[in-house]
C-alpha cells in the first residue's frame, strides 16, 4: 500500500516538474522573443533616422577627374552676386579615374547663378556629370555640361560626347567657370520619391524578420514541450 502511495506521489511530482519545466521554457522563449523584437525595432529606428537625414540633405555633385591635386570651389548667387560666404570647397585628388565631389546645396533658396572654380592652379580636368542629388544618391536634376562657360584663366574648353575637358592657364591661381542657368534654380525640401519606396521595403524586411523569429520561438517552444511530454511517458 505504501508502495502504491509512493508511486502516486512520484507521479504527482513528475507532473509538477513537467508543468514547471514547460513554464520555464515558455518564459525563456518569450524573453528571447521580446529581446529580438526590441533589437530589430531599435535597428529599424536607427536605420530610418539615417535614411531620413540623408534623404533631406541635398548636394551639388560633380563627377570629374583632375591631372593635379587642388581645391575646387562652388559659389551660389542668391541675388547678391558671388561671395565667399555663399560658397563651398572640396579637396580635389589627382586621379585618372572619375571621382564624385559633393558640395552642400541649400534647400528652398533660389539660385540665380553658379560659379565653379575647379582648381587653384594650372592643370586640366574632365567633367562627366553635374547635378543635384540627395545623400542617398538620388538625382533631382542634371545640369547640362554645355552650360559650362569659361570666365577667367581658362586656356581651353572642349566638349566631347560624354564629358567636358577644361584646361587651365599654366600660371593660373584662380580659374573660373560659369554654369549658365536657363532659369533660377530652386530645389524644395521634399524628399525623392524613391525614399518612401525604399523605406517601405526596409520596414517590410524588418517585419518579415520579426515574424520569422516568432515562428522559430513557437517551433522551438513546441519542440521542448513535446520533449518533456515524451520524457514523462517513458
Amino acid at each position: 500500500m505504501s508502495g502504491k502511495k509512493a508511486g502516486i506521489l512520484a507521479s504527482k511530482n513528475m507532473q509538477s516538474l513537467q508543468v514547471v519545466s514547460i513554464k520555464h521554457y515558455k518564459r525563456i522563449a518569450f524573453r528571447v522573443l521580446w529581446i529580438v523584437i526590441a533589437v530589430l525595432v531599435i535597428f529599424g529606428a536607427s536605420y530610418y533616422w539615417s535614411l531620413y537625414e540623408d534623404a533631406h540633405t541635398k548636394h551639388l555633385m560633380i563627377s570629374m577627374k583632375s591631372s593635379v591635386p587642388g581645391v575646387a570651389q562652388i559659389f551660389y548667387d542668391f541675388g547678391q552676386g558671388f561671395t565667399e560666404r555663399n560658397s563651398e570647397t572640396r579637396t580635389v585628388h589627382s586621379s585618372e579615374q572619375y571621382q564624385d565631389y559633393r558640395f552642400p546645396f541649400p534647400d528652398n533658396k533660389k539660385i540665380f547663378n553658379l560659379r565653379f572654380d575647379p582648381l587653384l592652379s594650372g592643370g586640366h580636368i574632365e567633367v562627366r556629370w553635374i547635378g543635384i542629388t540627395d545623400g542617398l544618391g538620388n538625382s533631382f536634376t542634371d545640369l547640362n555640361l554645355a552650360s559650362l562657360v569659361p570666365s577667367a584663366q581658362i586656356s581651353r574648353l572642349e566638349m566631347a560626347s560624354d564629358h567636358v575637358t577644361v584646361v587651365m592657364e599654366d600660371n593660373a591661381n584662380d580659374p573660373q567657370l560659369y554654369v549658365r542657368l536657363k532659369e533660377p534654380l530652386l530645389i524644395s525640401q521634399e524628399v525623392h520619391p524613391s525614399y518612401h519606396y525604399n523605406l517601405l521595403l526596409s520596414f517590410g524586411a524588418i517585419l518579415l524578420l520579426v515574424l520569422l523569429v516568432c515562428f522559430w520561438v513557437y517551433w522551438k517552444d513546441k519542440k521542448n514541450i513535446n520533449s518533456i511530454s515524451s520524457h514523462k511517458i517513458r
